[in-house]
């Protein structure tokens, strides 16, 4: 939750931007750049943490999270700030790859991992 406050709080002075804010885009942001973090890694110096996120994402993951979730350059630059550590976390990153949700609690609600097959009638 804290991640997403800083985000607002990055977005106060930026009215615009935050209410042409769409929910799906910032998913789609977190899950993208999630699964982008080898690609981030590879171009920080030799002595930088793999353990924690970068300051600035490098130019070619920068221009593609823009392209793919409808962002500005500086909404982009703004997302990554607020949420890097969210999309930097271990247990994020594992928690959108598993469905150990399934496993755990979807017997129980009658849902299994074949409920989360993608939706091809919409």
């Amino acid at each position: 939750m804290a991640d997403l406050v800083s985000l607002v709080g990055l977005l106060q002075d930026r009215q615009e931007e935050l209410h042409s804010l769409e929910i799906a885009n910032l998913f789609r942001f977190v899950i993208y750049a999630s699964r982008l973090k080898n690609d981030i890694l590879l171009v920080q110096a030799a002595e930088h943490s793999p353990d924690t996120a970068p300051q600035l994402l490098p130019a070619s993951v920068r221009t593609f999270l823009s392209a793919v979730c409808g962002f500005s350059l500086e909404m982009t630059d703004l997302c990554w700030t607020g949420l890097k550590g969210v999309i930097w976390s271990n247990s994020f990153t594992r928690t959108i790859e598993s469905l150990d949700g399934f496993k755990e609690h979807g017997e129980r609600h009658g849902l299994g991992p074949f409920s989360f097959q993608r939706c091809t009638a919409l």
